[in-house]
Order: structure tokens, then sequence, then C-alpha cells
């Protein structure tokens, strides 16, 4: 039934659709980590998602970039 209806869609339709399921994964994906790590600041479970989404490498270059913000 729902795939019928995504088919009638258009593509603005579809895309609109498909950004919010994306965010609404992603807040999903956030509130498992601050379930999990209640003593972690919001900043430290958005690198977490990171982590987990696109690995520590990124993460670190995240945390790079955001001390050296800190520091100017």
């Amino acid at each position: 039934m729902q795939l019928n209806g995504f088919r009638r869609m258009s593509p603005q339709e579809r895309i609109a659709r498909m950004c919010a399921w994306s965010q609404q994964v992603k807040e999903m994906s956030l509130n498992a980590i601050r379930r999990r790590h209640p003593e972690l600041s919001e900043s430290e479970i958005r690198l977490r998602f990171i982590e987990i989404t696109w690995g520590p490498e990124l993460a670190r270059d995240v945390r790079r970039h955001l001390k050296e913000r800190q520091l100017e």
C-alpha cells in the first residue's frame, strides 16, 4: 500500500519524503546514543554519531577542527 503511494508521488515529493525519513533515522540514532551514554555532552553525542556513521577518521578530523576553532 505505501509503495503504491510512493510511486504516485512527484519526484519533488519523493525527495521531500526521503529527506524527512533520513532526518527521522538520524534523530533515532542520536537518541539511541543518548540512552546508551547519558554521561556524554551533546557535542560528544554528535561526534559519536559521526564516528559510527562515517568512521573514526572523519570523527577525529572534526574533533581536531573543533579544537582549533576554540583556540582562535
